[in-house]
């Protein structure tokens, strides 16, 4: 993504441990993993352990405060309404 204008993407990150999270009002990447937020918010521990062999530890470990920035948009968009 060298030289690409993110300007006005609606895109926040976070790296902690193995990955970096990719967070916009719809949608999450971890890794090489893109689904709808509301599609992580539903995932089981089977679910996510069947992803990669760290995943369910950094899942736990993260879950909480990728969700939470995730709803920073709906918070944020509820504010400017």
């Amino acid at each position: 993504m060298s030289g690409t204008n993110l300007r006005g993407a609606n895109l926040k990150v976070y790296q902690a441990g193995e990955w970096i999270s990719y967070i916009t009002p719809s949608h999450i990447r971890i890794g090489c993993q893109f689904h709808e937020t509301k599609k992580w918010r539903e995932f089981s521990d089977s679910e996510i352990d069947a992803m990669n062999r760290n995943a369910l530890a950094y899942w736990k470990e993260n879950k909480a405060i990728v969700l939470s920035i995730a709803e920073s948009f709906v918070e944020q968009e509820k504010k400017f309404s």
